[in-house]
């Protein structure tokens, strides 16, 4: 398995950031980690710009 592959059961959704939300707000309504969602969109960085458009994966 790959560091950044999504579990296998996971429902993926994309997630396009709204003005004011960070990546905490969206991994705690989203129920994942800050970490993951980095991984998963190979961010470097917390920062997301409204408009950006992020893989979600849900169990």
């Amino acid at each position: 398995m790959l560091c950044n592959a999504a579990p296998a059961s996971a429902v993926q959704l994309v997630h396009e950031v709204q003005q004011g939300e960070t990546l905490a707000a969206i991994a705690a309504a989203c129920k994942v980690s800050v970490r993951e969602l980095l991984t998963w969109n190979r961010l470097a960085s917390n920062v997301v710009e409204p408009g950006t458009r992020l893989l979600v994966y849900l169990q």
